[in-house]
């Protein structure tokens, strides 16, 4: 359960008592999984219980923002709220590749992937300063998030499926529709060039965080022990994904949206390739004509580019 309280009003993350999974209708890419405002951005520190954030504070010592001229120059409260949540979730991420790479060193994952988490997290680090930044100049505050909630008995993955399965969610999933989303704002205008900056750089490093997610789970797969434990998680996730059916619920949300088209044009062709071959395929690019369709291109293309391979592998 993720509580987040923004002038008085509450936005709400709810998990079903047995957690989130791969497997499960409340996982970071699921349509039912969104605040009033979107989805959770990004890869956020997460536990069983789900995402975990910071609160909201107001602190002028914090360092958490960087500067952008005085705050409130240009108020906007629905601009400011966004940004603070997403403050929120960048600076969670922080937490998140930190553990990642500790579970990566748990699996014996070669020093390079370490590397790229290590970098990852410096990235969310420059990306919520930006994001606190945005919100303190359309809010007219000093908004800052408190010290990270963390319990004491930290919970790291030392199962190869297990690393697995979460890179598959937060990386390969989580991660590309919050790339996509990005590219969507983007499209969709209405910013001011902080802004416009803000994105385009969050874009280009979701990109290669996202990589580093399949990028993990290709040298996962290629080291799978004689229990194929690893391709056991991917034919899994596969399955799921492919017979999921847009309701008509799903339909008519812009985000939901978005996220069906991600997983049609990335998702579900890379783990069928990655499962056939052990690489990321080319394949013909299909028609987008809809703002989320194009922003779901441009993400794979994107995401495809920092693996190496050119293009994206699409249906």
């Amino acid at each position: 359960h993720w509580d987040v309280t923004i002038d008085e009003s509450s936005y709400t993350f709810t998990c079903p008592e047995e957690g989130c999974g791969v497997d499960s209708s409340c996982s970071l890419t699921a349509v039912e999984n969104r605040c009033d405002l979107g989805y959770v951005d990004g890869r956020p520190f997460s536990t069983e219980d789900g995402p975990v954030v910071s609160s909201l504070i107001q602190s002028k010592a914090s360092a958490w923002a960087e500067d952008l001229g005085p705050a409130g120059v240009a108020l906007n409260a629905s601009k400011a709220q966004a940004w603070r949540l997403s403050g929120l979730a960048e600076h969670s991420s922080v937490a998140a590749f930190a553990r990642a790479a500790l579970e990566l060193m748990a699996v014996g994952a070669p020093a390079e992937l370490v590397a790229d988490a290590h970098q990852a997290a410096i990235d969310e680090v420059r990306h919520a300063s930006r994001a606190f930044a945005l919100a303190q100049l359309f809010g007219g505050d000093q908004v800052a998030p408190s010290a990270f909630p963390l319990k004491p008995e930290l919970q790291i993955s030392t199962n190869l499926s297990e690393v697995v399965r979460k890179n598959l969610e937060e990386g390969c999933m989580a991660e590309m529709v919050s790339l996509a989303k990005a590219k969507e704002q983007l499209l969709q205008g209405g910013l001011i060039t902080h802004e416009e900056m803000a994105l385009q750089q969050v874009f280009q490093d979701e990109a290669r965080h996202a990589a580093l997610a399949w990028r993990t789970v290709q040298w996962a797969l290629r080291s799978d022990g004689s229990d194929r434990s690893v391709r056991e998680v991917l034919q899994r996730a596969l399955r799921h994904l492919s017979r999921a059916t847009p309701s008509e619920k799903f339909e008519k949300s812009e985000t939901a949206a978005l996220h069906h088209e991600v997983m049609r044009r990335s998702t579900i062709p890379w783990l069928r390739s990655l499962l056939q071959t052990q690489t990321f395929s080319l394949a013909a690019e299909p028609e987008a004509e809809s703002v989320p369709a194009q922003a779901a291109s441009a993400t794979a293309k994107a995401v495809a580019q920092a693996l190496g391979v050119g293009s994206a592998v699409t249906v």
